[in-house]
């Protein structure tokens, strides 16, 4: 695993002074991010049939070589004609940042669904490429450890692109974030929220029962990622939530740690597949 995750992860090149920000909300009503604060954001993208090109879902760079998103974003995913888009900020804007890498494979957790609805909601991507260009507007994520415990009131950040959830709304332009409080497990399965079916060990949920403070279309598949003694680090990947914003309908996301076995085999797999 050494010789396929980075050396160094969750880092931000890019710093400068923030103003206080008081209110938060969703992430596409919420607060336009500054270029290089999230340069582990990716785009699962695909090409129309005019040959223009759309944003689909959000992902976030492990390696590499690879890219961590959810499940559900790739199960019907036809890779030749979907691709990841590293370093985009501003969609409506051609940035030298930006780097177009089509899909080499699609690695889903083997037991995707099941009985329960979007369980093991998790799947990494390998890239068709000699390699992600690290630089200040591109970075990769660290991967929680065992040590790290995901701990409820931790505040973490969402980020993305997608919809602000009214009627007919488009895509956010450029990426927007929001941080939300990570809810205690027996909140998230109580019968006024989810309930104890809904949620599984890999599941959590983060955000606020008031409502306002969620992810929506287009995000799934994004990065909810919690400051560790690591760097920054995903713990979480955008999954689903009945509406969005909604009170008692906070969102709810993949537990990463949880399948912290699952994304080493699966990393180490792909790179002896590439060898053969």
């Amino acid at each position: 695993m050494k010789d396929i995750l980075p050396s160094q992860c969750g880092k931000r090149l890019v710093t400068k002074e923030k103003p206080v920000r008081k209110v938060h909300k969703r992430i596409a009503s919420g607060f336009d991010s500054d270029r290089g604060d999230h340069p582990w954001q990716a785009s699962i993208r695909s090409r129309t049939p005019s040959g223009q090109t759309e944003h689909v879902c959000g992902a976030v760079i492990i390696s590499k070589y690879h890219v961590l998103t959810a499940a559900h974003c790739v199960r019907d995913l036809d890779k030749d004609v979907y691709y990841v888009r590293i370093g985009d900020f501003n969609m409506d804007i051609d940035e030298d940042a930006e780097q177009d890498i089509y899909i080499d494979e699609i690695y889903n957790h083997e037991n995707f669904e099941g009985s329960i609805k979007l369980n093991n909601d998790i799947s990494i991507i390998k890239l068709k490429t000699i390699g992600i260009k690290f630089h200040q507007y591109v970075q990769p994520i660290c991967l929680p450890s065992k040590s790290i415990k995901l701990k409820h009131d931790m505040n973490c950040t969402i980020t993305g692109w997608g919809s602000d959830g009214s009627i007919g709304s488009n895509f956010a332009n450029s990426l927007k974030w929001a941080t939300v409080p990570i809810i205690d497990m027996k909140i998230c399965k109580a019968a006024y929220v989810y309930g104890k079916s809904a949620i599984s060990d890999g599941m959590f949920c983060a955000g606020s029962l008031d409502g306002g403070v969620d992810a929506c279309q287009g995000d799934s598949g994004g990065p909810l990622v919690c400051s560790t003694d690591l760097g920054e680090t995903i713990m979480g990947i955008t999954s689903w939530g009945y509406g969005c914003g909604q009170a008692n309908s906070p969102g709810v996301y993949t537990n990463v740690q949880y399948y912290e076995e699952w994304v080493s085999k699966t990393l180490l797999n792909s790179v002896l597949e590439f060898q053969k």
